[in-house]
């Protein structure tokens, strides 16, 4: 319909200059093709009270996801391991959960592993039903052939657990070992023998593989009370390729002159701490769950938050802190560092979600996270919007390569006071990433309806739910010399070809800027004639979309404005959608941050409006709707910018 509507414009216009005969450059025809296969993505949005709950990790298993899961409303009650297929589909569902425990994956986040027996091995807290913060450790082992195992650390039970969180399980087949990390609080012991003390801190269990038997526990005490010693979380445990392990710890000091730190322990073979250094790269620099070793196991990826003093007009003076990534040496000093924006209120406001909790190494020159991005008014006051960010970037300097914003609708309330958390990313076989989360809607939650979803997005290699989209206007000048402006959607690479034997190639534009330097393109003709302009927008994988537009270019008569205007504004997968799933609306190219999606039905009613303000940015939107086809218009202002039919079935 678009090409279509295109085509009479032009035809018209070239009409007009013929009757007139002041023709001096004219766009006679345009076309559009699509060639190769497209790479596999989806997106899913789960539904709290559905199979799936809050997603903790995910592994790639062939051409299928396995994922680890809390279910059960709030409380999260048991723990399931979920398969599903290369295109989000629930292909099996087996839960645990023993009769006087409630079990939780969600609040551990322990990666789930394989081993060669072919065994998957994920951590999580188990709590005695009956006994307020009675929670253990407890370690969970499944295989189609023998179901499951369990086996709970008896050692740790003479006392009450305030707080079991932020698991780590690190499996060493080779040297037959695994090992338990986990953060403990106590709030009051049964036995003063108890292996663990009345405090808070984290602790280290070494299992021999082969037996199942404790080799020994290792713990890392801190105090509430001594400001010579950190009183917050460990947030990582790593493995260097020498058999030594890297504990990455907050140290959050009492005396105001030291604020937050960032501890790292290096632990020899048998875990005892051989080395201590702390990093304080700002007042409050608060570590987050995502930080890895390079590929050459010496330097460190780490996410953690950069701090600043805020003293907005007529108001009090706050610590601002803003999500960052760095690249530590092997000695931990800071290679680079890149702040990532989205400034908080106050130190004690940060939270795992606004930061990144995995890194995905691409290749040896880049890695990919991903983080929650906050916007705030110019008053410095929190707006109720957040975006999910995806970043690329370059490991040796940490400079952009690309961004890619997601926006999660989770029902009529929109993204009002909503909160995403990436608990894990996976690069795929196919170049493109699998990031799995929990989608959190307090105002949902205050109503009774859902407010609690698990998610999976499944992109390609370049962040992107779908396939490019090329498009691009054409305005001639007094010369011989045509503007063209690149409106293409989704496109990570660029093949311009003038038709005069010319040709250039461009990279992706910036996202944030639709007039910047790789979106516009003069080009100047020697010579009179018919051209054919073609523009080859390439995604991923040889998938690409092509557009031409046919140009004569003659020396007879003054020059008029010629405009194809070929904008791209939106693209919507999948089209049919199923009622009750989720659809994905990336838009671009907008002209202002006044612009809607409106959802109407086949009477003309709306039954569903979102208002966005992020051009260059993907929002997926659970469609609860009956089965019909509806108009997805795109307006800025009263003004229609693009309107598609969706079939929901």
């Amino acid at each position: 319909m678009k090409f279509a509507a295109i085509q009479l414009i032009v035809a018209n216009f070239v009409f007009k200059m013929i009757l007139k005969k002041k023709l001096y450059i004219f766009l006679v025809f345009v076309f559009g093709c699509f060639q190769a296969e497209s790479q596999n993505t989806f997106h899913k949005v789960y539904n709290f009270n559905d199979s799936m709950g809050i997603i903790s990790n995910v592994k790639i298993s062939g051409t299928n996801y396995v994922i680890g899961s809390s279910t059960g409303k709030a409380s999260r009650e048991q723990a399931s391991v979920i398969t599903i297929d290369s295109i989000g589909n629930v292909v099996s569902k087996y839960s645990f959960k023993d009769s006087n425990r409630n079990e939780s994956i969600g609040f551990g986040a322990s990666k789930i592993q394989q081993t060669s027996d072919g065994k998957f091995w994920f951590l999580y807290s188990s709590r005695i039903a009956d006994s307020g913060w009675k929670i253990l450790p407890k370690i969970l082992r499944f295989s189609s052939a023998n179901g499951f195992e369990s086996k709970e650390e008896d050692t740790l039970i003479k006392g009450y657990f305030q707080c079991i969180d932020n698991s780590k399980l690190y499996l060493d087949e080779l040297n037959d070992k695994y090992y338990v990390v986990e953060v403990y609080n106590y709030k009051y012991l049964i036995d003063t023998a108890s292996t663990l003390p009345l405090d808070v801190g984290t602790f280290i269990l070494c299992y021999q593989m082969s037996t199942d038997s404790l080799l020994y526990i290792r713990r890392y005490n801190f105090s509430t009370t001594m400001v010579e010693k950190p009183r917050r979380v460990m947030v990582n445990f790593l493995p260097y390729s020498d058999g030594t392990f890297l504990l990455v710890l907050w140290q959050d000091q009492q005396l105001p002159s030291e604020y937050c730190r960032i501890l790292f322990y290096h632990l020899d073979e048998n875990c005892e701490i051989t080395q201590t250094k702390i990093v304080q790269d700002t007042p409050y620099s608060f570590p987050g769950f995502g930080s890895t070793f390079l590929n050459n196991q010496k330097d460190l990826l780490i996410s953690y938050t950069s701090s600043e003093l805020i003293t907005p007009p007529n108001n009090t003076a706050y610590w601002g802190l803003t999500p960052s990534v760095a690249r530590l040496d092997s000695n931990f000093n800071i290679i680079w560092k890149k702040e990532l924006g989205g400034i908080q209120f106050n130190p004690y406001q940060i939270a795992s979600k606004h930061l990144f909790n995995k890194f995905s190494i691409v290749g040896d020159t880049a890695f990919v996270g991903a983080h929650f991005r906050v916007f705030y008014h110019d008053d410095d006051t929190l707006t109720a919007h957040g975006t999910l960010r995806v970043m690329n970037a370059r490991t040796d300097n940490g400079e952009i390569n690309w961004l890619r914003d997601y926006n999660f609708f989770t029902d009529s309330s929109g993204l009002e006071n909503s909160l995403y958390e990436v608990r894990d990313i996976e690069q795929t076989s196919d170049g493109g990433f699998i990031m799995v989360g929990e989608v959190l809607n307090y105002d949902s939650l205050n109503v009774g309806a859902p407010g609690q979803l698990g998610y999976v997005l499944k992109t390609n290699c370049l962040g992107f739910l779908g396939d490019p989209q090329a498009g691009f206007t054409a305005v001639p000048d007094d010369s011989m010399g045509i503007h063209f402006t690149n409106t293409s959607l989704m496109g990570g690479s660029y093949l311009w070809d003038f038709g005069d034997g010319t040709t250039m190639q461009t990279g992706e534009f910036d996202s944030a800027a639709f007039d910047s330097a790789q979106a516009a393109v003069f080009h100047t003709y020697s010579d009179t004639g018919i051209f054919e302009v073609t523009l080859i927008a390439y995604g991923c994988n040889g998938a690409n979309d092509t557009l031409r537009t046919t140009v004569h270019v003659s020396k007879n008569g003054p020059v008029e404005p010629v405009n194809p205007n070929i904008t791209n504004y939106m693209a919507i997968g999948p089209n049919p959608v199923k009622s009750g799933e989720s659809i994905a609306v990336y838009v671009g190219n907008l002209p202002s941050e006044n612009c809607t999606l409106s959802f109407f039905d086949e009477r003309g009613k709306v039954v569903l409006e979102h208002r966005i303000t992020l051009s260059n940015s993907t929002n997926i939107i659970v469609i609860p709707f009956s089965s019909g086809v509806y108009q997805f218009v795109l307006r800025d202002g009263s003004k229609e910018l693009e309107m598609e039919k969706v079939i929901v079935i």
